[in-house]
């Protein structure tokens, strides 16, 4: 299953956009490296969320991971899903992610 997020919404005080909202994710070798700001699970799956737009996800408790393609590089602090499948990431300079398809 792919797992894809959508920027919805990006709040920058000066009106401008900051440049970790042009700037995808960091490209994570071992995403268990970062520093990692919540977990969550969908189903079977396990989710994580951390420094500079990291996004990964585990099928087997956490033993290996892989990351998700994120459209920023803010540093994101938690996320969590809806009964009916939606998930919803939030982050630094007010960046809100969402999934609507169970990640």
């Amino acid at each position: 299953m792919a797992c894809c997020f959508y920027l919805t919404t990006l709040l920058v005080p000066s009106g401008a956009f900051a440049e970790f909202a042009i700037r995808e994710a960091v490209d994570a070798r071992d995403p268990a490296g970062y520093q990692l700001a919540e977990m969550a699970w969908r189903d079977d799956r396990l989710f994580t969320v951390g420094e500079r737009g990291l996004i990964a996800y585990s099928d087997d408790n956490g033993k290996t991971w892989q990351q998700a393609k994120v459209p920023v590089s803010a540093t994101l602090t938690a996320i969590t899903f809806t009964d009916s499948g939606d998930g919803w990431v939030v982050g630094h300079g007010g960046t809100i992610l969402r999934s609507n398809d169970s990640g």
